[in-house]
């Protein structure tokens, strides 16, 4: 957490907490929900601002008790912010020009479909291990990305593109993209467990979601 990495850093001998704990490794509970919902292929909600995604993953996932906070849950979230931040690093040297946040977050969400079809799952243990991405999944992310950022742009048609990804429609028609089969290492993917299914990508139960005390906490 956050304040809690503050209060320690403050406290301790602070070359031996950042060696143990590194700063980059930090993230705030906004930037989970993008992680989270990225993952569970709902692009257009992370597209809406991160205050509007977090009180939809609250809603979802922690009020539905579908979140348990263990040292298995860390680890793979902390694998998730990995793969969110090389794949950002990844989107913004294509000099798309704008819209990179939706950009991102449609990548990621395209490739967990992707495997997902083909009954897979990214290797998340690997990543945690590693702290990197391969070389294999990097040039995957990047090819992508170029379709992602075709797509957006052909869809939007004359509408606002940023308005545009905000909608569940921009997420159907990307998902169904007609994309080659990934080519990754075979230790970048492991079989899709029975319980990680998708996220529905309904728009059900929209009311937003009462204040909870997860959601006044900092991840």
């Amino acid at each position: 957490a956050r304040g809690q990495y503050a209060e320690e850093r403050s406290r301790a001998n602070r070359k031996q907490l950042e060696s143990k704990y590194p700063p980059e490794n930090m993230f705030t509970k906004t930037d989970l929900a993008k992680f989270e919902n990225s993952w569970h292929q709902l692009p257009h909600l992370v597209s809406r601002g991160a205050q509007k995604n977090f009180t939809e993953f609250d809603r979802r996932f922690v009020k539905k008790q579908k979140v348990t906070a263990n040292e298995t849950y860390f680890k793979e979230l902390v694998a998730k912010a990995i793969l969110f931040r090389e794949a950002n690093t990844i989107i913004k040297k294509q000099q798309f020009g704008g819209h990179v946040n939706s950009i991102l977050t449609f990548t990621i969400a395209l490739l967990c479909r992707l495997l997902e079809f083909d009954g897979t799952v990214l290797n998340l243990e690997k990543i945690w291990k590693q702290q990197a991405l391969s070389a294999e999944l990097k040039s995957e992310l990047e090819k992508l990305s170029i379709h992602v950022h075709k797509a957006i742009m052909e869809s939007a048609g004359n509408q606002n593109v940023g308005e545009w990804c905000k909608k569940e429609e921009c997420w159907l028609y990307i998902r169904d993209l007609n994309i080659s089969k990934l080519v990754l290492h075979d230790t970048d993917v492991v079989p899709l467990p029975p319980e990680e299914l998708s996220a529905p990508n309904n728009e059900e139960d929209t009311e937003e979601a009462d204040d909870s005390v997860f959601s006044q906490s900092t991840i």
